[in-house]
């Protein structure tokens, strides 16, 4: 049992602790009044910090401009330049914080997220003032708190008008299940009557599941969905596939538009036939990527008008050959690049000898022809082409044409550089001798682009009678990493048009696997 003296006694030691403290706390606050006269002194002749404010300033949106956050596999690499410059000293913390520019970035991690995050979203959001936003919103996995996620995404709402580059994820679920409290309803419902005038990219990818003929309904109108009251700046869209039939947003100033699949993509987007030749022929439209499109038409071709895509200048098409038949009857004098990935486009004609000359409309402008496990009848005047064969029948098409050449038609009669790689067979290996020498008597040098690994092979003594040194007698051999040659360069080139942009997570679906020598879709 416990006495009037044992507490007094056990009072007077906590008194003596607390004492203690206080005076240790006193000691460091002297070493940290100290530390900060010598900073002072020691930094007062400092060229950086006698800079005048101005120029400071500048210094920092440099540095800022200059450090992105990126993805590496599932992790996050967040050099927050803001940070780290408002933590140097007094002088630059009162600078970075004056200037708005650095926090107008953010990104909001759902299954890392914290009400610190919140916190700090709200400071961002208060230092930047009044200028134009960055915002990456990942809500696709549940948190502790729901709410949060809640929280941020009417934060973000609330400075809508400040948008300028905006990408939202939201959970997967089937429309049929879908609660109205769940996130992907709230950002649809949200999203749907806003006006953003300073929107420039935006990014939807609701990840939505389709598990029956019902949800999938047959897209027919270009909506808008979301941002009803209108996006005029709006230029550069990335959508996954399960989006155009609930989050379209305003398209007539778009001028790159991509549809592509996400993490949890649906089978396919079937569009109505007007609904595609609407996209299709959007009056901005420079830049196009669709995957698994389809189209809910039996239309003949021969009676679909001509469509005309007068600006576009790179196309880029995946499991779709839908839209690929349709380049039959579009004209794009501008068109600079295709790549095609899993797609046919065949002329039925049972005469093989005559398959090539077949009237196929030529892309004036069209330099680069990438054909990842394709076909087609494109003889177009490309310069640059890539042939890559991992899966498919590598008879089929543009391949198969090899064999058949005349002076008076040739096979792409400005050919520079052929890139190819393909299971090898026999008779694929003298088709492609025979393309070789048949361009060799026409005008202009034709470099062969291979793999160091491939070249390795064909110097082998027997391998097809030194196929190296038959190649090497008509062209000009050109050996390049095995994960160079696979790996595709940024698209669209030359960038989407659009400035400024910090945050980077949004990776391009179109990836490689150099193993199997074959383009595949990464996730």
């Amino acid at each position: 049992m416990e006495t009037l003296s044992s507490w007094q006694e056990r009072k007077r030691k906590l008194e003596g602790e607390r004492d203690d403290l206080v005076r240790r706390l006193e000691v460091v606050e002297r070493d940290i009044k100290a530390q900060a006269g010598y900073g002072a002194i020691y930094n007062k002749d400092s060229p950086a910090l006698t800079l005048p404010t101005e120029i400071t300033c500048l210094i920092f949106r440099e540095a800022h401009s200059a450090m992105e956050v990126t993805r590496k596999g599932d992790q996050i690499v967040a050099h927050l330049t803001e940070v780290a410059i408002s933590h140097v000293c007094r002088q630059w913390r009162s600078a970075a914080i004056g200037l708005p520019i650095l926090w107008s970035s953010f990104y909001y991690h759902g299954p890392s997220a914290t009400h610190a995050t919140l916190n700090r979203f709200e400071i961002y959001l208060e230092r930047s003032k009044l200028n134009p936003l960055e915002l990456w919103l990942d809500f696709r996995q549940a948190v502790r708190d729901t709410g949060l996620h809640f929280a941020v995404l009417n934060t973000a709402l609330m400075v809508v008008s400040r948008w300028r580059l905006v990408s939202i994820f939201s959970d997967g679920d089937s429309p049929q299940y879908t609660s109205r409290t769940s996130t992907r309803a709230l950002v649809g419902l949200k999203l749907k009557e806003l006006q953003a005038p300073c929107l420039e990219h935006l990014g939807l990818y609701p990840n939505l599941t389709f598990e029956t003929d019902e949800d999938l309904a047959v897209i027919d109108s270009i909506g808008p969905h979301v941002f009803t009251e209108g996006a005029p700046t709006l230029k550069s869209v990335r959508l996954d596939a399960s989006a155009p039939n609930t989050y379209l947003p305003p398209l007539s100033a778009v001028t790159t538009l991509r549809i592509e699949v996400g993490k949890s993509p649906t089978d396919v987007v079937m569009f109505s036939l007007d609904t595609l030749r609407a996209i299709l022929m959007l009056p901005n439209l420079e830049n196009l990527s669709m995957f698994d499109t389809m189209c809910d038409s039996d239309i003949p071709l021969e009676d679909i008008p001509l469509i005309p895509m007068e600006r576009l200048r790179h196309l880029r098409l995946s499991d779709n050959d839908p839209v690929f038949k349709l380049l039959r009857i579009v004209r794009a004098p501008l068109l600079e690049s295709i790549i095609v990935q899993r797609a046919s486009l065949l002329v039925e004609n049972d005469d093989h000898s005559q398959l090539q000359y077949a009237p196929v409309y030529s892309f004036p402008s069209l330099t680069s022809l990438v054909l990842v496990d394709s076909t087609c009848d494109i003889l177009c005047a490309a310069r640059h082409i890539t042939i890559i064969h991992g899966v498919s029948n590598v008879n089929d098409g543009i391949l198969g044409k090899m064999r058949y050449h005349s002076p008076e038609h040739p096979i792409w009669p400005h050919l520079q550089t052929l890139v190819v790689d393909f299971r090898e067979t026999l008779e694929i290996k003298h088709r492609l001798a025979v393309f070789l020498k048949s361009h060799q008597h026409r005008d202009g040098d034709l470099t062969l682009r291979i793999s160091d690994t491939r070249a390795k092979a064909w110097k082998e003594v027997g391998h097809f009678q030194t196929l190296y040194a038959a190649a090497a007698e008509l062209c000009t051999i050109e050996e390049v990493p095995e994960k160079e040659l696979y790996d595709p360069k940024p698209w669209p080139p030359g960038g989407d048009g659009v400035r400024g942009r910090r945050v980077d997570l949004e990776a391009d679906p179109f990836s490689t696997n150099s193993k199997l020598g074959e383009f595949l879709l990464g996730p």
